[in-house]
């Protein structure tokens, strides 16, 4: 058996050397935090001042799917089709877009075109293209984003997403520079642009082209019930 004093010595090297780790554990983490926060400047510095160009980020309430389609058509909303949001909040929009995508089968990224068209035909008198791509390349969301918002995918495991479930996210902006491929989202988690680099998890983007037609709404509605 130890006797008192060495008892006394073996709790000061316990605490010792627990505290080693301790230091050794907190420093992994400011490390980790600042390599993140130096990356993630890195980012904001190769969007060239991207930062802000008339989007408003909202946070989604449910599914990412509505939401990212959500803030699409919030964007356009703003800039040139004040139909498709007139006299709602964002979470009425959500609202309209969860209803109609669950009656075409539920949260599923080919179900995204029926539900744009039956939202516009029913809510507005214009007319939408919804183009959807699987497996895009990043010159396809790079075309696209420059013009206007577009869906895009991160598959489960990515960095956009959680490691067992993929995330939908609005892509507004795609750039490259020094060999890095880098996309700007608003992804339903912050108020603001939030970049990731391009990978091969980035697997479905769908366009939402609008134009404006005379078209009769009430009349789209009741041939939608019938």
């Amino acid at each position: 058996m130890k006797s008192g004093s060495g008892n006394v010595y073996y709790v000061l090297e316990m605490i010792t050397a627990l505290s080693a780790v301790s230091f050794l554990v907190v420093r992994k983490v400011m490390e980790d935090r600042r390599s993140r926060t130096t990356r993630k400047a890195a980012l904001k510095t190769m969007a060239g001042g991207r930062l802000d160009r008339n989007y408003e980020p909202h946070l989604q309430s449910g599914n990412c799917i509505v939401a990212a389609t959500c803030n699409i058509l919030w964007y356009h909303g703003k800039n040139g089709f004040p139909e498709l949001i007139d006299g709602i909040d964002f979470v009425e929009l959500e609202g309209r877009i969860d209803t109609i995508i669950n009656s075409k089968g539920g949260y599923a990224n080919n179900n995204v075109p029926e539900t744009v068209e039956e939202y516009v035909h029913t809510y507005t008198s214009y007319e939408v293209e919804v183009k959807n791509k699987w497996y895009p390349k990043f010159s396809d969301v790079k075309k696209a984003a420059k013009k206007n918002p577009c869906l895009l995918g991160f598959a489960a495991g990515s960095e956009g997403a959680g490691p067992k479930v993929g995330h939908m996210t609005a892509c507004v902006f795609a750039s490259e520079s020094d060999g890095k491929k880098l996309v700007g989202v608003m992804n339903g988690h912050k108020t603001e642009i939030v970049y990731f680099e391009w990978s091969k998890y980035n697997d479905f983007m769908s366009e939402f082209i609008f134009s404006k037609e005379d078209r009769d709404p009430e009349k789209d509605a009741s041939e939608i019930e019938k």
